[in-house]
């Protein structure tokens, strides 16, 4: 199912501009040491903020035949240890 975020007490925008910085996909690709790249993805109804912690979630996550509008971010490791289950995801800080 893969790993998402959810702040309590703030909106996944909120967090996501506080926290981390606006990227590109390419820069999603190349994401440095200690940083995970979170991709706001619209649903129409709701969003989901979902962490590429590995390239098989970052290829599903970029998807050409997904047409969904998508927003990427850059987000240090510490800032999702407590609005996301990351440490059981991220097998490159164990």
């Amino acid at each position: 199912m893969g790993c998402y975020i959810n702040p309590r007490g703030e909106t996944k925008e909120d967090f996501l501009r506080r926290e981390g910085r606006v990227i590109s996909v390419n820069e999603a690709i190349a994401a440095p040491e200690g940083e995970y790249a979170v991709c706001l993805v619209h649903n129409g109804a709701f969003t989901a903020a979902a962490v590429a912690y590995d390239h098989h979630e970052l290829a599903a996550l970029t998807r050409a035949e997904d047409p969904r509008p998508k927003i990427w971010y850059m987000v240090p490791r510490e800032k999702l240890l407590n609005v996301s289950d990351i440490s059981q995801y991220d097998k490159k800080q164990q």
